[in-house]
């Protein structure tokens, strides 16, 4: 897309307004519309929406199991013992795999896709802040993950409930513990994707091939359960895990550790989270366009 291209779209506005939080509200907002249909439609989005659905189809299978196979699933079972499991699918599945590879798939690529692509020098060439560029792209990024995740989410609790019955699933969530959990996990997928974009944009930012700074990290990720305590809190996943309601065993090999308090977690992801954003928006404004080197 053109410079003048993007001005009509509304991402620049008028190129002669004063500069200031307004105009460039505007622009991210111009952004926002750019960027959000294309990685939530179009041919991008298809990874984000496969890792997004296959925690899905997994508690779908597991729910008509339950429904054919287990007539006497409610008395053997328990919508507590439910939870349980709900707990690992959540942390080992959704968090620590969909989650992380659903982050690095939109935000690795948020502005390193555009280098690959050769149009990034369209959005330098416009008269748009390198700043409010970084603040659009991470903002798209955030709202795509989040819908699909958060969705990913709710259509898994449902399907907790699924084998239960209306009476039984409707005392748990709204007498029990059931809308508590599902506002905890919905608020920990928020603040995975808001953690995970800010690294993943950065690292995006640096790296000429995005799958080594993914694999690396998901080594550290995944590894985190065996290092011992001080090193753990040097990773995403041990304060986003810190917050799940219901405990996970996580197996006799792992190294024990008392998990961060709720607002501990919250305040070091809030930090990580703005310290990336500056040192990316610090960054892009030394970043020349080279596409010989990509």
């Amino acid at each position: 897309m053109s410079a003048s291209a993007m001005v009509e779209d509304g991402v620049v506005g008028t190129a002669l307004a004063a500069p200031g939080p307004a105009l460039w509200a505007r622009q991210v907002l111009g952004l926002l519309g750019l960027e959000v249909p294309r990685r939530l439609f179009k041919r991008r989005s298809l990874g984000i929406w496969l890792l997004a659905l296959a925690p899905v189809a997994i508690m779908a299978l597991k729910a008509v199991i339950l429904i054919v196979f287990e007539p006497d699933h409610m008395g053997r079972f328990g919508l507590p013992a439910e939870e349980r499991v709900y707990a690992d699918v959540f942390q080992m599945l959704i968090v620590r795999l969909c989650l992380f590879f659903g982050c690095v798939t939109v935000f690795i690529t948020a502005i390193r896709g555009d280098v690959i692509d050769r149009s990034i020098h369209y959005h330098f060439l416009a008269p748009v802040r390198r700043e409010v560029l970084v603040a659009g792209k991470y903002l798209s990024g955030l709202i795509v993950t989040f819908a699909a995740f958060a969705l990913a989410t709710l259509a898994t609790r449902a399907l907790m409930y699924a084998p239960y019955g209306a009476t039984e699933a409707s005392a748990h969530f709204f007498v029990g513990p059931g809308l508590r959990h599902t506002l905890v996990y919905l608020a920990i997928v928020a603040l995975g994707c808001l953690a995970y974009g800010a690294l993943f944009l950065a690292a995006g930012l640096v790296a000429r091939n995005p799958i080594i700074p993914a694999v690396i990290l998901f080594g550290w990720e995944s590894a985190n359960i065996f290092l011992p305590p001080p090193l753990r809190q040097v990773s995403v996943i041990y304060y986003l895990v810190s917050l799940t309601p219901v405990p996970v065993d996580l197996g006799p090999f792992s190294v024990p550790a008392t998990p961060a308090t709720p607002l501990a977690a919250m305040l070091a992801l809030f930090a990580l989270t703005a310290v990336l954003l500056v040192w990316s928006a610090r960054r892009i404004r030394r970043m020349e366009v080279d596409y010989a080197d990509d």
